[in-house]
């Protein structure tokens, strides 16, 4: 007689629901406690519910929808899935799940079926209780709430079906939870491991996170592309327009579409899990991997990242933590070194044997040494040219330049672009010359240390960060010494860092002595080492400077940004603001500012600060050269144990 058989199985239905009902109890728990909290402030306090906009409930219910629904629903996917596929990872279990009469279709709906229940009763028992919630205490019902229970059965089904994916891919129940960790955030995790090592062996790169990949990363992607939009209405009151209020009158949901193609993954997902149940055979149960085709893939992909993250740690202990670019010869035997104990652990832990070492393993292992050398000969000559990547002149919108000062040049300045580029061209052709005189020179007094950052914004949004370390002696030996003094004494550069052809106007400043000793401003009457500057007199200290400037005796990027240095006596900061309206009712302001280190030098600015604080000429020179002597680089407080 013909067992019969069924697509949905009640009876595994129920035991998958009750045997772990400590898991989803617990987090009914937690989704209860905002019900709870909210209705007892109610009952001690009460909450004034009269004026409340119930575009604020919308906004939360958003919110809720864009960070916590995908949140808890990666968090809780793989215990889900570890629970409903937990046979699979012990022959015995396996061997009895599958001689019982219930076809492997039928076992699979219902296991999946029951994961998506497991994760949805909390939300069910808190989600109901809160809403409720809401009613009792006078904030009634939003449509928004069906939102939320959208995101939460999308996310729900997406990150199951993933778990699932991976449930079906291992038969070890310790690599589950890893590969989903692991895959979840693959893609983000190797385009920044790259990052991080191109900018430490390739010249003006600096490591910063991107997301280029996130798409690939859900998690990452929902969080960070989904947005809440508040529309606010702003109505004056009295004559002056700084007088208004700001009322809340729209809400809307950005890029939930991101959402939906989420959700259409997550089907395709689970299609694809089903069709690796019907292949998969019982006796990869305790597998790390149970796919003979997916084997070399996550060995290849655990030894790119082993070789490169192990390879970068063994190049940065036996550089001497000075990684000053690719050193070919060591960067090849460190990362081949990396390669081998990657390569051959991967193996170890897929074959589940210390018996990898053979011809056919060491042929993958030569393949990998060559490519690593490879690699490293390109980061040495920049095969690539992205050291050398400098953007079209007519595709500069704006380019942000920071040299000690932040300097925004716009893109319809051509003259400027181009002496920019110019600079930052003679920047990377002098590049063996700056590294070898910051690594190598000890001489503090003879050479100046600057920063200087690069960022061009393109027309197509795009955006080409460098940051350079430029050593340059106070002679200026060098025709780039020379051309670094001219490009930062520019007259069209320092007008876009004075502000004197746009809308910038001056709103307030400060200035601060390096004393080091209140003694010594107690002696000229002074009762403190920094001053804020009213209107007239940030003008009168900006104009200062500007003579300063005029003069040669100040060249903005060309001091030590330290007060280490026994030229620095004092700090100036200069704010500049510029209002940008937005509409009749509404504006913003821009801001900038202008930093200033203080020599002796600058003898126009040191007047202006002499008669703001009152005193005569004789006690600002003596000040002055109380503060040379109290800056300057002695050994241990020497300064002091003189007086």
């Amino acid at each position: 007689m013909k067992s019969k058989t069924s697509l949905f199985n009640v009876t595994i239905f129920k035991r998958n629901i009750k045997s772990v009902w400590p898991f989803w109890g617990l987090l009914s728990f937690v989704a209860v406690i905002p019900s709870l909290f909210l209705i007892m402030e109610w009952i001690r306090h009460g909450i004034d519910t009269t004026e409340f906009n119930p575009f604020e409930v919308k906004y939360m219910f958003y919110n809720a929808a864009i960070y916590l629904a995908p949140l808890v629903a990666f968090a809780t996917a793989w215990i889900a899935a570890f629970f409903v596929w937990m046979y699979l990872y012990t022959a015995k279990s396996v061997g009895a799940f599958h001689s019982i009469p219930v076809t492997r279709a039928g076992l699979f709906v219902t296991n999946y079926l029951s994961g998506i229940v497991i994760m949805l009763i909390p939300y069910v028992i808190g989600g109901a209780l809160f809403i409720l919630t809401l009613i009792i205490i006078g904030v009634g019902f939003h449509m928004s709430v069906f939102v939320l229970i959208g995101a939460v059965i999308i996310d729900s089904i997406f990150f199951f079906s993933f778990a699932t994916v991976i449930a079906m891919m291992t038969g070890n129940m310790f690599a589950l939870p890893l590969l989903y960790l692991a895959f979840n955030f693959l893609a983000l995790g190797i385009e920044n491991l790259f990052n991080f090592v191109i900018s430490n062996l390739l010249y003006g790169l600096s490591f910063s996170l991107s997301a280029k990949t996130d798409f690939l990363s859900p998690l990452v992607c929902l969080m960070r592309n989904m947005r809440t939009v508040r529309e606010y209405s702003y109505n004056r009151i009295g004559e002056l327009p700084e007088t208004m209020t700001r009322d809340l009158i729209g809400v809307s949901l950005e890029n939930g579409h991101i959402m939906l193609i989420y959700g259409a993954v997550g089907v395709i997902f689970a299609i694809i899990a089903f069709l690796m149940y019907r292949g998969k055979k019982s006796e990869s149960a305790g597998d790390v991997v149970s796919f003979k085709p997916l084997k070399p893939i996550i060995h290849w992909i655990y030894t790119i990242t082993g070789t490169v993250i192990l390879g970068m740690l063994l190049y940065y202990i036996f550089s001497e933590a000075e990684i000053r670019g690719m050193n070919v010869i060591q960067g090849s035997l460190c990362f081949i070194a990396a390669l081998a104990i990657s390569y051959y652990t991967g193996l170890m832990l897929l074959e589940k044997t210390v018996r990898v070492f053979n011809k056919k393993t060491f042929v993958g292992f030569a393949v990998g040494a060559v490519l690593s050398v490879i690699c490293c000969f390109c980061m040495k000559y920049d095969v690539l040219g992205i050291e050398k990547r400098i953007p079209d002149a007519s595709k500069v919108q704006e380019i942000q330049l920071y040299m000690g000062n932040s300097y925004t040049i716009d893109g319809s300045n051509k003259e400027l672009v181009q002496k920019t580029m110019d600079f930052h061209k003679n920047i990377i052709e002098n590049k063996d010359l700056l590294n070898a005189r910051f690594f190598d020179s000890n001489d503090d007094e003879e050479y100046v240390y600057d920063y200087v950052t690069i960022e061009y914004v393109l027309k197509n949004a795009e955006v080409l960060r460098r940051e350079y370390r430029i050593v340059v002696p106070r002679n200026n030996k060098t025709e780039f010494d020379k051309a670094y003094v001219d490009f930062v004494s520019d007259k069209d550069l320092i007008k876009t860092l004075l502000h004197e052809d746009d809308e910038y106007y001056l709103s307030g400043g400060y200035f601060t002595l390096y004393s080091y000793n209140s003694e010594l401003s107690a002696k000229y009457g002074l009762n403190t080492d920094s001053w804020d500057l009213s209107d007239w007199q940030t003008k009168t200290i900006y104009d200062a400077v500007k003579k300063d400037l005029e003069a040669g005796n100040w060249k903005p990027g060309r001091n030590n940004y330290s007060n280490e240095s026994n030229n620095v006596i004092g700090y100036i900061a200069v704010f500049f603001e510029k209002r940008i309206e937005r509409s009749e009712d509404t504006y913003y302001y821009n801001t900038d500012d202008l930093d200033v280190n203080l020599t002796p030098d600058m003898t126009y600015t040191l007047e202006a600060i002499r008669d703001l604080l009152g005193l005569s000429e004789e006690q600002m020179e003596e000040f002055v050269d109380i503060l040379i002597k109290a800056n300057e680089p002695v050994d241990e407080y020497q300064y002091y144990y003189d007086k």
